[in-house]
């Protein structure tokens, strides 16, 4: 397997323990919840963006994260006016991340409470959605990965 012995997460170097890429997905991304934290809370002083709370809303920020290409959503619009129709006063985005800057899907996701998309690598941005967003995944037919994108949640 491939090791990893520090990882920058602030301005200072923090120690992780080790994490090991081997035959299963235990310790894929992140080791405990508190690294995924600590890279939002990083990456969102950064980018100067406000760190995002658990705190209650009067009604939840729903987005539906799609691609533009392979493994998307078949008719991704119908799906969120269904869900705007639905839940109202829901709000409800219909968001692509292709030639999308880092900073702008950082603004969406950190105001994320409940996220749509299908499997792929969008879901690396999962450490950067709100404390206490819920994820959706999609899976194509006969594919499933459960727990894949998981250690990346905090």
């Amino acid at each position: 397997g491939v090791e990893f012995r520090k990882a920058t997460l602030d301005s200072s170097p923090t120690l992780v323990k080790p994490l090991m890429f081997g035959n299963n997905l235990d310790g894929y991304a992140m080791y405990a919840p508190q690294h995924a934290r600590a890279l939002r809370k990083s990456m969102l002083a950064w980018l100067q963006l406000p760190s995002p709370t658990c705190a209650r809303r009067h009604y939840a920020h729903i987005t539906i994260l799609d691609r533009k290409r392979s493994r998307r959503i078949m008719h991704a619009e119908t799906l969120r006016q269904a869900l705007a129709d639905a839940v109202s006063p829901q709000r409800i985005r219909l968001v692509y991340f292709e030639d999308t800057s880092f900073a702008a899907q950082m603004a969406v996701l950190s105001d994320t409470d409940i996220l749509i998309t299908p499997h792929g690598a969008q879901l690396a941005s999962v450490p950067f959605l709100r404390p206490c967003a819920s994820v959706l995944e999609i899976f194509p037919f006969h594919y499933c990965l459960p727990y894949f994108y998981g250690s990346l949640a905090s």
